[in-house]
């Protein structure tokens, strides 16, 4: 319990102490709130930026893109989304759409999984990755 015997709790302090606490707390978090406003604010300028790189952004825009560095980030995840779930689930999430659950379908002669089929919601109906409609609870 060591620590916890110097925590007075703000009820058995003086009002002037707690005011005192609370805009020291309340300053404290007006930074962090602002630190992380700018930093946001940076990341959005960065995925803004023009790409330079003239190969890139040729590509890019074959696959009508954006040629920015954020067309470019989920251009490669949406690439890396072929390999991996988890990737996946982030793209759909940005796109507005929630994974609900991963099915294994099972080959019974080699008992492993034989397709996996990733059923998501778009806020109204259950979908699978090829856009059919899933009904609740169709395995």
């Amino acid at each position: 319990m060591d620590g916890k015997n110097n925590l007075i709790p703000m009820s058995k302090r003086s009002k002037g102490e707690a005011r005192e606490l609370g805009a020291k707390g309340g300053k404290a978090s007006g930074k962090v709130r602002r630190q992380k406003r700018d930093l946001r604010q940076l990341c959005h300028e960065i995925l803004d930026t023009t790409i330079t790189d003239d190969e890139i952004a040729g590509k890019l825009i074959a696959a009508n893109i954006p040629d920015t560095y954020g067309g470019l980030l989920l251009f490669r995840a949406i690439r890396e989304a072929h390999k991996s779930p988890q990737m996946l689930e982030k793209v759909l999430t940005l796109a507005g759409y929630s994974l609900q659950r991963v099915e294994s379908i099972v080959d019974d002669k080699r008992d492993l999984p034989d397709r996996i089929r990733l059923v998501f919601d778009d806020g109204e109906n259950l979908y699978d990755i090829n856009g059919n409609k899933v009904e609740e609870g169709d395995e």
